[in-house]
């Protein structure tokens, strides 16, 4: 009641002081009064036109404020649930193990909050990266999952649009700073810790001679694939007759020490995580080490097979040039689990194991089905004198 009264001898005054000023106009000579309806209209319709183009840019106002408040909000909040996702992530690598426990708390976050701040590629991005991190047993991939996921996450809070022009040339052809800074705070040397007398036993010949009159095998290596860009080349190389098998390295040096040492005719057994086992048998022709470079920007693409020299998540990319002797994508499983990415394989019974089953022995009617053949049903190239290499192998084997 009281505001109303208000408002209504704000108006009453108004009308009083409008009238006032057109008596006064008139009575001082300042306005003709023949002109002066005319002039009240123009004066009315500017101040209508002022009011209008005031009210827009003030609900413009309000409203860029009211999206920028918005905006503000969900990046505190994303912020929130990135590091509650970080701290628990990188939590988990702090022990050098990854446990089933750990990772069902992390998909406890990422289901509940994590998701409703990703677009399809990003949550696409991010579970390729945990699948290898729930899957792999080398601390190096893991923590370079990991610096991934880190990147994706960064990516969505700072989009590139906004991102400084200087931060991102430098991100090209700098180290991994999340990876480097990790691997800082490891203190055991794993190199030493993994080194391992690498002699030959009595039953395998290291030499380059020839084995088909000797009742010995070359050297035999395990060699565990990083992720499925592996079977890809594999599959790409397929015609060429020769392949690669790649790792990569941070902080350490020890699977590159084990990579210099394969020598040719070496057999190397690949091995897939998640059950399938040994999936390949392959004879080794040469190797090959490329080491990070600071001004290093487009390394090439088969040397750096996972793109982590480019990416500054690696000092070293080694790579196996191997053919092809059997494969089975459905694998052949294995003797006795080994952690390393690759070491050889001493223990002649596991290699006999293995032989038996590449050649076809001992193996379920899946298995039998993935004989030589990739999963798209393609059959993998072995050449003849690889065949026949192969075939002398296994008689020595079950011999």
């Amino acid at each position: 009641m009281k505001k109303s009264i208000v408002s209504g001898v704000l108006i009453i005054a108004a009308i009083i002081c409008l009238l006032l000023m057109c008596w006064s106009a008139v009575q001082f000579g300042a306005i003709d009064p023949i002109e002066m309806p005319g002039s009240f209209i123009g004066a009315a319709l500017g101040a209508a036109i002022t009011g209008v183009i005031t009210v827009i840019l003030l609900k413009g106002q309000s409203a860029a404020e009211e999206k920028k408040e918005r905006a503000i909000k969900i990046f505190e909040k994303k912020l929130m649930v990135y590091s509650q996702f970080m701290e628990h992530l990188w939590g988990m690598f702090s022990d050098s193990e990854v446990t089933r426990e750990e990772l069902n708390q992390l998909r406890n976050i990422c289901f509940q909050q994590l998701v409703f701040f990703l677009d399809d590629e990003q949550i696409e991005g991010i579970s390729k990266q945990l699948e290898k991190i729930a899957y792999d047993i080398d601390m190096v991939g893991v923590v370079a999952a990991g610096a991934k996921i880190t990147s994706i996450l960064k990516e969505n809070l700072y989009p590139e649009a906004v991102k400084p022009p200087k931060e991102k040339e430098k991100s090209k052809v700098g180290k991994n700073s999340l990876v480097t800074l990790f691997m800082s705070f490891r203190k055991e040397n794993t190199f030493t810790e993994y080194k391992t007398d690498v002699t030959p036993s009595p039953e395998f010949d290291s030499s380059q001679q020839s084995f088909e009159s000797q009742d010995v095998l070359p050297r035999c290596w395990h060699f565990s694939m990083y992720d499925e860009t592996q079977l890809k080349v594999l599959e790409n190389d397929n015609d060429k007759g020769e392949t690669i098998l790649a790792l990569f390295e941070l902080g350490e040096s020890w699977r590159t020490g084990y990579v210099k040492q394969v020598q040719p005719g070496n057999i190397i057994f690949l091995f897939k995580r998640g059950g399938s086992g040994y999936i390949g048998a392959f004879k080794a022709i040469s190797t090959e080490v490329i080491e990070y470079e600071e001004d290093h920007e487009d390394y090439n693409a088969r040397e750096d097979m996972y793109n982590y020299l480019n990416d500054g998540c690696a000092d070293y990319a080694a790579n196996i040039i191997v053919r092809p002797l059997a494969f089975n994508c459905k694998g052949v499983g294995c003797k006795s689990p080994r952690r390393k990415t690759i070491e050889p394989i001493n223990d002649r019974e596991a290699v006999n194991y293995l032989l038996t089953r590449f050649s076809g022995n001992d193996l379920t009617e899946e298995q039998k089905a993935g004989m030589n053949k990739f999963e798209s049903g393609k059959l993998v190239n072995i050449q003849d004198a690889d065949r026949a290499f192969f075939k002398n192998l296994v008689e020595i084997a079950v011999g």
